[in-house]
Protein backbone atom coordinates (compact mmCIF):
# COMPACT_ATOMS: atom_id res chain seq x y z
CA UNK A 1 0.00 0.00 0.00
CA UNK A 2 3.22 2.39 0.63
CA UNK A 3 3.36 2.30 -3.45
CA UNK A 4 -0.33 3.32 -4.12
CA UNK A 5 0.36 5.76 -1.24
CA UNK A 6 3.89 7.20 -2.85
CA UNK A 7 2.20 7.57 -6.65
CA UNK A 8 -0.35 9.22 -5.14
CA UNK A 9 1.94 11.88 -3.75
CA UNK A 10 3.59 12.35 -7.18
CA UNK A 11 0.67 12.60 -8.88
CA UNK A 12 -0.47 15.89 -6.32
CA UNK A 13 2.59 17.30 -6.60
CA UNK A 14 2.49 17.22 -10.45
CA UNK A 15 -0.89 18.97 -10.39
CA UNK A 16 -0.21 21.82 -7.44
CA UNK A 17 2.98 22.58 -9.97
CA UNK A 18 -0.14 22.51 -12.89
CA UNK A 19 -2.14 24.60 -10.75
CA UNK A 20 0.16 27.04 -9.88
CA UNK A 21 2.07 27.78 -13.27
CA UNK A 22 -1.49 27.92 -14.61
CA UNK A 23 -3.13 29.98 -12.37
CA UNK A 24 0.43 32.02 -12.32
CA UNK A 25 0.56 32.71 -15.64
CA UNK A 26 -3.41 33.36 -15.70
CA UNK A 27 -2.97 36.90 -12.85
CA UNK A 28 0.47 37.85 -14.05
CA UNK A 29 0.62 38.33 -17.83
CA UNK A 30 -3.73 37.82 -17.92
CA UNK A 31 -3.35 34.72 -20.05
CA UNK A 32 -6.21 32.34 -21.42
CA UNK A 33 -6.72 29.07 -19.28
CA UNK A 34 -5.21 27.19 -21.93
CA UNK A 35 -2.62 29.27 -23.08
CA UNK A 36 -1.42 29.39 -19.37
CA UNK A 37 -1.92 25.03 -19.06
CA UNK A 38 -0.02 25.10 -22.33
CA UNK A 39 2.73 27.67 -20.98
CA UNK A 40 3.47 25.79 -17.61
CA UNK A 41 3.56 22.41 -19.61
CA UNK A 42 6.06 23.64 -21.88
CA UNK A 43 7.83 25.57 -18.95
CA UNK A 44 8.30 22.40 -16.62
CA UNK A 45 8.96 19.86 -19.34
CA UNK A 46 11.65 22.14 -20.89
CA UNK A 47 10.86 21.42 -24.55
CA UNK A 48 11.93 24.44 -25.21
CA UNK A 49 9.21 25.46 -27.84
CA UNK A 50 9.00 29.32 -26.25
CA UNK A 51 6.76 31.61 -24.72
CA UNK A 52 3.25 31.68 -25.74
CA UNK A 53 3.62 35.61 -26.02
CA UNK A 54 6.16 37.85 -24.43
CA UNK A 55 6.29 38.10 -20.85
CA UNK A 56 6.24 40.94 -18.66
CA UNK A 57 9.59 41.22 -16.25
CA UNK A 58 7.01 39.86 -13.14
CA UNK A 59 6.10 37.01 -15.63
CA UNK A 60 10.10 36.05 -16.43
CA UNK A 61 10.91 36.06 -12.35
CA UNK A 62 7.74 33.59 -12.31
CA UNK A 63 8.80 31.31 -15.08
CA UNK A 64 12.31 31.38 -13.46
CA UNK A 65 10.58 30.24 -10.29
CA UNK A 66 8.44 27.73 -12.04
CA UNK A 67 11.35 26.12 -14.16
CA UNK A 68 13.38 25.23 -10.66
CA UNK A 69 9.90 24.17 -8.91
CA UNK A 70 8.42 22.47 -11.56
CA UNK A 71 11.38 20.84 -13.39
CA UNK A 72 12.70 19.32 -9.52
CA UNK A 73 8.95 18.21 -9.29
CA UNK A 74 8.86 16.59 -12.11
CA UNK A 75 12.23 14.72 -12.36
CA UNK A 76 11.42 13.06 -8.78
CA UNK A 77 8.17 12.31 -10.45
CA UNK A 78 9.79 10.87 -12.87
CA UNK A 79 12.97 9.00 -11.60
CA UNK A 80 9.97 7.81 -8.78
CA UNK A 81 7.76 6.16 -11.97
CA UNK A 82 10.97 4.69 -13.41
CA UNK A 83 11.89 3.39 -9.72
CA UNK A 84 8.76 1.68 -9.58
CA UNK A 85 8.47 0.19 -12.99
CA UNK A 86 11.82 -1.31 -12.46
CA UNK A 87 11.13 -3.10 -8.89
CA UNK A 88 7.75 -4.16 -10.56
CA UNK A 89 5.54 -1.92 -7.85
CA UNK A 90 2.88 -0.46 -10.80
CA UNK A 91 2.27 -3.94 -11.89
CA UNK A 92 1.82 -4.87 -8.14
CA UNK A 93 -0.80 -2.07 -7.29
CA UNK A 94 -2.74 -2.95 -9.94
CA UNK A 95 -2.54 -7.07 -9.93
CA UNK A 96 -2.95 -6.39 -5.58
CA UNK A 97 -6.25 -4.57 -6.78
CA UNK A 98 -7.56 -7.16 -8.95
CA UNK A 99 -6.52 -10.26 -6.69
CA UNK A 100 -8.58 -8.14 -4.16
CA UNK A 101 -11.61 -7.93 -5.96
CA UNK A 102 -11.49 -11.17 -7.08
CA UNK A 103 -11.63 -12.65 -3.17
CA UNK A 104 -13.93 -10.84 -2.82
CA UNK A 105 -16.62 -12.68 -5.51
CA UNK A 106 -15.39 -15.58 -3.53
CA UNK A 107 -18.06 -16.75 -1.74
CA UNK A 108 -18.41 -20.25 0.39
CA UNK A 109 -14.91 -21.98 -0.86
CA UNK A 110 -11.81 -23.49 1.35
CA UNK A 111 -8.09 -23.19 -0.19
CA UNK A 112 -6.30 -26.65 0.50
CA UNK A 113 -2.72 -26.50 0.72
CA UNK A 114 -0.96 -29.76 0.55
CA UNK A 115 -1.56 -33.10 -0.51
CA UNK A 116 0.12 -35.03 1.87
CA UNK A 117 -1.39 -37.55 3.62
CA UNK A 118 -4.14 -35.48 5.94
CA UNK A 119 -4.96 -33.21 2.33
CA UNK A 120 -5.32 -36.09 0.56
CA UNK A 121 -8.14 -37.23 3.26
CA UNK A 122 -9.72 -33.61 3.46
CA UNK A 123 -9.49 -33.44 -0.40
CA UNK A 124 -11.95 -36.61 -0.42
CA UNK A 125 -14.22 -35.34 2.09
CA UNK A 126 -14.60 -32.32 -0.07
CA UNK A 127 -15.26 -34.27 -2.39
CA UNK A 128 -17.93 -36.64 -0.99
CA UNK A 129 -19.76 -33.60 -0.48
CA UNK A 130 -19.41 -32.36 -3.60
CA UNK A 131 -17.22 -29.09 -2.12
CA UNK A 132 -14.39 -29.29 -3.97
CA UNK A 133 -13.29 -28.14 -8.12
CA UNK A 134 -10.26 -28.06 -9.73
Amino acid sequence: MRELKDLRKIILMLLVVLAFGTIGYTVIERWSLVDSIYMTIITISTVGYGEVYPLSNAGKIFSAVLIVSGVGVALYAFSSLIGYLVRGHIMNIFGRHRMEDEIKKLNNHFILCGYDRIGQVIANALRKEERLSY
